[in-house]
């Protein structure tokens, strides 16, 4: 249970052992269809069902902190629920199981934590479960492996692995896909009564599908018999609500735990998420509280998703939730490009604009809480925090606080040297390897008024070498030389802020050491980085002191420029580069790719108060309204009074409704909303759905929800009959 993992019982294959019970079935074209309806003859008859068999895999796993172990008594079980398991507490095979019952019975014993008395432990239940949609399962075996089958890697011991197959027989419903020559013939959207189904011939047809798919199948009008076999992804396995609860802005996932992938299908569908397509939409129609609510209220706001939480248990009113408030990736964004040594202005009106310009020395300074004096992050011994490393807990604390330190010499950021041609080769009228050699110490340039002869480095320089510059200090002697009107607008007054002696060091939360259950580290590539340029500075800071000859302390320089150049382009680049001379780096990016590929990364983002449902239309439901899985309805505290909002995850287009609760696995919208939803492939319709909780938002909402449709012809009540 380390890692619970759903395998085939074919090893060898990557998905579930499947088979489905195809049969020769009547096929009708009708236009009007909306996805396939099926006559209810073929459920009675139990004609069309599928047989899936998958095994779920249980690790008992002991690292240096946790070890997790069969418990045939575990306290957090019930009696009838221990009762039905053997006395190792696994499951017999044999038995009949539904969603939510035990298949393991496992603890987990935390090593770490120290209990009040002595020879007690402090544990919590891992047991395995049968997941959702394995309704009325049979276990087919439960098979054991122990420790000498197993072995032993990296700090971590397995002591058992067991696993459990277990056999679930699924009838058709509504939701599911069906397959014909292994092209999707469309997804079930009703079953229809023998009597309300085509006939031709005296023969009554057993699907009715619409002209799109027919033409794919080269099927024309009337009825045609085909092979028609149900496909693995059922409607079941695509209900997911999300009702609140952190989670992590890197992996998008729980804090705490992790999604629990489906047994026999793909992983369960990722949660809804906001991107620059939803984001786009809402503000071309002017629905900015919805959007708030979004990206900041629903997502993470860090304030006040507390206090959402809290109204959400009391059933407060909508008036009484707050206005969204700043989401925290966008004070993640300003602090990373902080620490590229920019000065970021949030100007605020309406919306954020960031104003970006190159910080001064004082600036810089004054953004640092203390200076960083070791490249070590923690003390192994004691796992704490190393004083004055670059995880100092007095320097960066629990906040967004900057650390940072000097170098002996400038450079010059390798992010005003990104692009085709590049700010500062715009700026001094010289190509990209003219100032790459001469910031690498490889050229010279002469202290004189008038022409700037270039000049390898050779033994044949004049006796007194304070006629000629190299480095970082070259480039300043030559901006200060640039005509004013050659300077953008937004380095005015700022050139020589360019050339820096000053590197900050992003907040210890967003490179961090995590500690594994192996007992190894795993840290931020930024960490080494960073740790390399302290110690290039601190090697050259002592031979400056020592005197060193000038060919050694040259050497350093350009090392030193080479590691920062290093630093800061695996900081702003979306793909890593080398940093060293012998491997081939990747292709560069200019600056305003790089932030608005910043910019997308971070509003793509989770949302809670959200489901996710396969949807299929319906004419008996009228238009705005919508009915919604029981799971879902209840998971999210749906009022029939406040509408919801819908989307699909393209975000093609928003609709609003109310919603009514249901029994099944899918959504079901009236064929007018399904054709607003404007989804790309209309036979696999994935739907998410948005909760507004604000005054505000419900208000738009509401809005959106009398919006007239499209002008064209109106969607009828579905003939399966053609005129």
């Amino acid at each position: 249970m380390e890692a619970t993992n759903l395998l085939p019982l074919d090893e060898e294959h990557d998905s579930v052992n499947i088979s489905a019970r195809s049969l020769n079935v009547w096929v009708h074209c009708c236009p009007a269809a909306q996805g396939v309806a099926v006559r209810r003859g073929l459920l009675d008859e139990r004609k069309l069902t599928s047989v899936h068999v998958g095994s779920i895999q249980v690790e008992l796993v002991k690292t240096v902190h946790r070890q997790r172990r069969l418990a045939p008594d575990n306290p957090f079980l019930s009696d009838d629920q221990r009762n039905r398991l053997d006395g190792d507490g696994v499951i017999v095979a044999g038995r009949r199981v539904n969603v939510g019952d035990v298949l393991v019975s496992v603890v987990e014993v935390d090593k770490t934590m120290r209990p009040r008395r002595a020879g007690l432990q402090w544990i919590r239940d891992a047991s395995e479960r049968v997941p959702p949609g394995w309704d009325d399962a049979h276990v087919l075996s439960a098979t054991r492996l122990g420790r000498r089958h197993l072995g032993r890697s990296a700090g971590r011991t397995i002591d058992e692995r067991i696993k459990i197959a277990i056999r679930a027989e699924h009838p058709l419903s509504t939701g599911d896909i069906l397959l014909v020559r292994q092209h999707v013939l469309g997804i079930v959207s009703r079953m229809v009564p023998d009597d309300e189904m085509p006939k031709e011939s005296d023969r009554i047809a057993d699907l009715a599908v619409s002209s799109e798919a027919a033409a794919e199948l080269g099927l024309g009008k009337g009825m045609h018999i085909l092979d028609v076999g149900k496909a693995g992804d059922l409607g079941v396995f695509n209900v997911h609500a999300h009702a609140d609860g952190l989670y992590s802005l890197i992996t998008q996932q729980p804090l705490g735990g992790r999604l629990h992938p489906t047994l026999g299908t793909p992983d369960v569908p990722c949660p809804a998420s906001v991107t620059t397509a939803h984001v786009r939409w809402l503000r071309e129609r002017g629905l900015n509280h919805l959007l708030a609510e979004l990206v900041s209220l629903k997502s993470d706001d860090r304030h006040h998703r507390s206090v959402v939480d809290r109204l959400r248990d009391t059933d407060a009113p909508a008036e009484d939730y707050p206005v969204p408030g700043t989401p925290q990736s966008l004070y993640i964004l300003r602090a990373e490009l902080i620490s590229l040594g920019l000065h970021v202005e949030c100007i605020g009106n309406g919306q954020v604009t960031l104003r970006l310009r190159p910080a001064t020395r004082e600036e810089l300074l004054s953004y640092s809480n203390g200076a960083i004096e070791k490249p070590d992050t923690i003390a192994y011994q004691n796992l704490k925090e190393v004083p004055g490393g670059i995880l100092c807990p007095n320097v960066f604390g629990n906040d967004y606080r900057f650390g940072h330190f000097e170098l002996p010499v400038p450079i010059v950021p390798y992010l005003w040297r990104i692009g085709s041609p590049s700010p500062l080769t715009r700026m001094l009228g010289i190509d990209a390897e003219q100032i790459e050699a001469l910031l690498y110490y490889h050229s010279y340039v002469r202290r004189s008024d008038g022409d700037l002869p270039w000049r390898l480095a050779d033994n044949a320089l004049p006796d007194d070498p304070s006629h000629w510059l190299t480095g970082a200090e070259a480039v300043r002697a030559l901006l200060a030389d640039v005509a004013a009107e050659a300077i953008p607008a937004a380095l005015r007054g700022r050139v020589d802020a360019i050339i820096q002696n000053v590197v900050l060091l992003p907040p210890a939360f967003m490179r961090p050491v995590i500690l594994l259950d192996s007992g190894n580290f795993a840290t931020s590539d930024l960490n080494d980085l960073y740790a390399q340029l302290i110690n290039r500075a601190k090697r050259l800071a002592k031979l400056m002191q020592l005197n060193a000859p000038a060919v050694i302390v040259r050497e350093e320089c350009r090392m030193l420029q080479q590691c920062a150049d290093g630093l800061w382009a695996n900081c702003v680049l979306p793909e890593e580069i080398a940093v060293h001379d012998e491997t081939s780096s990747r292709r560069l990016v200019d600056l305003l790719d790089l932030a608005t590929k910043r910019i997308i990364n971070a509003g793509r983002k989770r949302v809670t108060r959200s489901g996710r449902a396969r949807a299929v239309a319906e004419s008996s439901v009228p238009d705005g309204e919508v009915l919604i899985p029981r799971q879902i309805f209840d998971s999210l505290r749906l009022s029939p009074e406040q509408p919801v909002v819908m989307t699909s995850p393209e975000g093609n287009a928003f609709i609003a409704a109310c919603p009514k609760r249901c029994d099944g696995h899918v959504l079901r919208l009236s064929p007018t909303w399904f054709e607003r939803m404007e989804f790309p492939d209309p036979r696999q319709p994935i739907c998410e759905l948005h909760v507004p909780l604000g005054a505000e938002a419900l208000d738009e909402a509401r809005r959106l929800m009398l919006e007239i449709p499209a002008a064209g012809e109106p969607v009828g009540a579905d003939p399966l009959v053609d005129a």
